[in-house]
C-alpha cells in the first residue's frame, strides 16, 4: 500500500471515529425509541457506523437513532460538508466539558420551546451571520453594554411583537447598519 493510500484510508478511519463520536455527545430529546436492528440500516449507514457493530445490539435505542440519523446524513455529505462537520467536531471536542454540558443544557431548552420559536430564533442567527464581522461586533458590544434588566426588557419586547413588527425591526436594523457602512467609508474632514 503507498503512503498516500495509507494517508487516505487512516483519514477514512479517524473521520469515522470522529462522526461516531461527535454523534455519541450529541444532546438529543425525543420520544421512547424503539430498537433499531443492524440489519435493518441501510448499507451506506453500516459503513460509516462499522466500528460499532458489535456493540450495536447493547445501545439504547434513543443512541441508536441519533447515530442512523447521523450516519445517514454523514453518508449524504459531500467531502466539503463532511470536512467542515470534521472541524466543528474538533472543536466541540476543545471545548472544555462545563462548557459542552451547558451547550447541552441550553440546547436541550431550545428542544423544548414551540416549533414556530425555534424557527424565530433559527430565522434571527441567519441573519445575524449573515452581517459583517464588524457589524456582528459592534451588535454584541451594544448588547454586552446594557445591563441585564435591560437585556430582559428587550428580549420581552421583542417577543411581544408581531411578526410584521419583527420584520420591520429587522429592516430598521440592516439599514442602520448599511448607514454606518457608507459613514465609514467617507472621508473625515
Amino acid at each position: 500500500m503507498k503512503t498516500s493510500e495509507r494517508v487516505n484510508a487512516m483519514r477514512t478511519v479517524l473521520t469515522r471515529v470522529l462522526l461516531v463520536t461527535l454523534l455519541t455527545v450529541c444532546a438529543a430529546t425525543g420520544a421512547e425509541e424503539q430498537p433499531i436492528d443492524w440489519a435493518s440500516l441501510d448499507a451506506a449507514q453500516r459503513e460509516v457506523l462499522a466500528g460499532m457493530a458489535e456493540s450495536w445490539d447493547t445501545l439504547d435505542p434513543e443512541r441508536q437513532a441519533r447515530l442512523a440519523n447521523g450516519a445517514a446524513r454523514w453518508a449524504g455529505m459531500n467531502e466539503e460538508q463532511r470536512g467542515a462537520a470534521a472541524r466543528r467536531f474538533e472543536t466541540w471536542r476543545n471545548l472544555p466539558a462545563e462548557r459542552r454540558t451547558e451547550i447541552r443544557r441550553r440546547y436541550a431548552e431550545f428542544r423544548r420551546l414551540p416549533a414556530e420559536d425555534r424557527q424565530r430564533i433559527r430565522d434571527t442567527y441567519r441573519q445575524f451571520r449573515n452581517l459583517s464581522p464588524e457589524d456582528r461586533a459592534a451588535m454584541r458590544q451594544r448588547f454586552r453594554s446594557l445591563t441585564p434588566e435591560q437585556r430582559q426588557a428587550l428580549r420581552e419586547r421583542y417577543r411581544n411583537m408581531t411578526p410584521d413588527q419583527r420584520q420591520r425591526l429587522r429592516e430598521q436594523i440592516r439599514q442602520r447598519l448599511q448607514q454606518r457602512k457608507v459613514d465609514r467609508r467617507r472621508p473625515q474632514g
